[in-house]
């Protein structure tokens, strides 16, 4: 069963790839891989993205695999430290409005 590539996805590859195509010979099956991890394009592009800026501004990363695997974990977790913080905060007034309505129930 062959897994297609977003166009997105595609574009923003090739643009790595086009650097150094023995390097990077391998970066469409790290997408497919990630696809069928069930990542989000979104993390996904990403993650790319910040592999292309790395390679444009800092010295080369001789271990791409793992490193992008490493945004995609961290760029998750951060995700999730917004989404929990979010809650946090909406989480009383939630708690508020249920509590009123219990209390308005019971009269």
């Amino acid at each position: 069963m062959a897994t297609r590539v977003d166009s997105e996805l595609a574009e923003a590859g090739n643009r790595i790839y086009q650097r150094d195509p023995q390097r990077f010979n391998k970066l469409v099956v790290w997408i497919v891989w990630a696809l069928k991890h069930h990542w989000d394009k979104p993390q996904i592009l990403f993650a790319l993205n910040a592999l292309d800026r790395r390679e444009n501004t800092g010295p080369a990363i001789a271990d791409w695999w793992p490193w992008l695997t490493r945004v995609l974990e961290w760029n998750r977790t951060r995700e999730l430290v917004r989404e929990n913080n979010a809650l946090k905060t909406e989480m009383p007034n939630h708690v508020k409005v249920l509590m009123k309505r219990m209390f308005e129930d019971l009269r």
